[in-house]
């Protein structure tokens, strides 16, 4: 629905004049500066809209049918917007501005006002390349009835246009937001500064290699679905299987296939330290005595090589492993990937099966045990230096490959 305003000047007020208010459908959004971030009122209880400049402060005024005045400074509104209204008794739900934009994650926001009704059974963002994205389009869901939230988007393409809105829904039926625009970013993880080598595992992927030291890495993490001898490892999205496993699996981050490259698959210890081999022949899983090694040789003081915690932080190690710009990481300015290592904030996988963290962390094993499992590495966002630690065998990390 477009709604087109007459606008006449009344004694230094500008009065936005809608016959059609009292028979209008949806609400109209008057997104703030401050608590609540989004004020709705329903476009059927508007008499009018006043945009009054003289006397001051300078404010707009909504004027409703049952004769009550909401008036908002324009020093805390951001923006008034429209949302569509759904079926009789639907929820009212406003879209609000994407909090931040990376390369193939984008993090929306939507306002629930009003659940309608009946209780909200749904909640969350539509999106897609096309104007309007509705259920039938790809969306997300988060748990939660009224008020502002927020919405993960992943699995996006680079460089690319796409459309956002809010919905709710009840018994009633589901309501749209308001429409938003956003574009991705593009570009390269790899230093372009770096000549990388290259290579293939054994199910026909390539990937860059890095020499750092005497070592030669893979510069991006792993995708493979098979082991070296080409048995496959089970794929297992269901997060109580994954939760209970006692053998080998992968997974995509939030089961999302379209993140496997660049993100890498992720892998459990049990993949990871099976006879088979998940690195490809000529390569391993590098140990810990191997991390630590590659350590030393990017600046970690080799007293604090043992240490449990994040180390080389004065020597800005982490940073120079993590990709640089504003693609993958939230905090983009710290990466500086001088080592060209390329480290993508790919998140990780719980031993109870949940998601986490991506654009913010990424973690790799080692074929070294510790505790109930591994000893790995990780990267964080605003750190700048690499943790050492170890996890839980069923948990799952990222893997990059050493060669032999």
């Amino acid at each position: 629905m477009k709604l087109n305003f007459k606008i006449r000047s009344v004694l230094g007020c500008y009065v936005l004049c809608a016959p059609v208010f009292a028979l209008a459908q949806g609400s109209l959004n008057i997104h703030r500066t401050g608590s609540p971030p989004v004020v709705q009122v329903n476009m059927a209880e508007i008499d009018s809209v006043v945009n009054q400049l003289e006397p001051p402060p300078a404010q707009l005024r909504v004027h409703r049918t049952d004769g009550s005045v909401q008036a908002f400074p324009f020093s805390i509104i951001d923006s008034v917007t429209y949302s569509p209204a759904g079926p009789e008794g639907a929820g009212l739900v406003a879209t609000m501005t994407t909090q931040s934009v990376l390369a193939m994650v984008a993090n929306c926001r939507g306002y629930v006002g009003d659940i309608g009704g009946s209780p909200v059974t749904a909640r969350g963002i539509c999106y897609g390349t096309s104007p309007l994205p509705d259920l039938g389009t790809a969306f997300v869901t988060v748990s939660g009835s009224t008020g502002a939230f927020n919405a993960q988007v992943v699995g996006l393409a680079p460089g690319t246009s796409y459309y956002a809105r809010a919905f709710v829904t009840n018994a009633q039926g589901t309501s749209y937001g308001n429409q938003i625009s956003f574009t991705t970013l593009s570009g390269d993880h790899l230093n372009a500064d770096i000549i990388y080598g290259s290579m293939s595992d054994q199910d026909g992927n390539t990937y860059a290699t890095v020499t750092i030291g005497s070592q030669v890495w893979m510069a991006e993490n792993l995708r493979a679905t098979t082991y070296a001898n080409g048995d496959p490892i089970p794929n297992v999205t269901d997060a109580g299987q994954w939760s209970t496993l006692s053998s080998g699996a992968w997974c995509d981050y939030g089961n999302n296939a379209t993140l496997a490259d660049p993100y890498g698959k992720l892998y459990n210890w049990f993949a990871v330290m099976d006879p088979r081999k998940v690195c490809p022949n000529g390569w391993h899983a590098p140990t810990d005595l191997e991390w630590q090694a590659f350590e030393l040789e990017l600046g970690v003081p080799v007293e604090d090589l043992d240490l449990v915690q994040n180390r080389g932080a004065a020597e800005n190690v982490g940073n120079n492993l993590k990709s640089a710009g504003p693609l993958h990481w939230v905090d983009s300015d710290l990466g500086t990937n001088a080592s060209g290592f390329s480290g993508l904030p790919a998140g990780y996988r719980s031993y109870t099966g949940g998601f986490a963290m991506i654009t913010l962390e990424t973690s790799w094993w080692s074929s070294t045990a510790g505790g109930s499992g591994g000893w790995i590495r990780e990267l964080f966002y605003g750190q700048s230096g690499i943790d050492r630690g170890f996890n839980s065998d069923r948990t799952g990390h990222s893997v990059r490959c050493l060669m032999d």
